[in-house]
């Protein structure tokens, strides 16, 4: 992920990239003890000059306005912005047709992958 910030120009906007190093399982077996080391990053993130919180993880869910009101600053969901990525684009393809371009990288998988009946 730090990666895309350099590849992409971004690393004058990044103040701190910060891991809490918990694997997957332990998150789903210590979600009080994730809660309070994302919380201690996030802190440390806004004390470097962090504007925003970007979390990394869908395990990290769930608590982005406790974030928000701890921190003071707007802290960015994968969960939610992904949910709401797709809200509007239904809505998208509802009100004016707009689909996402079929002409290079977006094939429709193959029958035999069972994802089409």
């Amino acid at each position: 992920m730090e990666d895309n910030v350099y590849l992409y120009g971004l690393e004058k906007n990044l103040s701190s990239f910060r891991a809490i190093g918990f694997t997957v399982p332990r998150m789903i077996a210590e979600p009080e003890k994730l809660r309070e080391a994302i919380k201690r990053e996030a802190k440390k993130a806004v004390e470097d000059g962090a504007e925003v919180i970007i979390l990394g993880c869908t395990i990290e869910s769930g608590f982005m306005k406790e974030l928000i009101e701890t921190l003071k600053v707007p802290v960015i969901n994968a969960v939610v912005v992904s949910w709401k990525y797709a809200e509007m684009m239904v809505d998208l393809y509802r009100k004016v047709g707009l689909v996402h371009s079929k002409v290079f990288g977006y094939e429709t998988p193959p029958k035999e992958e069972g994802w089409f009946k």
